[in-house]
């Protein structure tokens, strides 16, 4: 019985991410991030917000648009223009919709910010979740 109530009190790994994805929501409501996800390098999601699902082709145009020049990148069946780019961070646009790329050590740390103007901070904000995770080795 001991036991039991010693592993009850143990959270899952996916609960574990299920907190860092509301703590990338919604510990920031300045930056107006009203999504993100924890995307394994290999395409497993770890946890992601409600309704926000990285389907294998979204992370394959991520990739590419992390490590080419591409112009443009398909996210959710909607085109985005890329803005900026490095091998280890990407942030592009449709409209006042700015899809936010960041990569940890093993994953991916997505975010949709729902603001122009807050774009450039909720970039900064994912960096520094991505930068968390990477420091835990992830």
């Amino acid at each position: 019985m001991l036991g039991m109530m010693v592993m009850s009190q143990v959270s899952s790994p996916s609960k574990s991410w299920e907190r860092w994805v509301k703590f990338l929501v919604k510990e920031k409501p300045e930056v107006e991030i009203a999504k993100g996800a924890l995307v394994y390098t290999n395409g497993v999601t770890a946890a992601a917000s409600s309704r926000f699902c990285v389907s294998p082709d979204d992370l394959k145009s991520i990739k590419t648009g992390l490590d080419s020049k591409q112009e443009t990148i398909n996210f959710q069946g909607v085109t985005y223009i890329v803005k900026s780019a490095t091998t280890r961070n990407l942030v592009a646009f449709n409209g006042a919709k700015y899809i936010i790329v960041c990569k940890s050590k093993r994953m991916y740390v997505i975010a949709l910010c729902v603001s122009r103007t807050k774009s450039d901070d909720a970039s900064a904000w994912v960096a520094r979740i991505a930068s968390r995770l990477s420091a835990r080795d992830y």
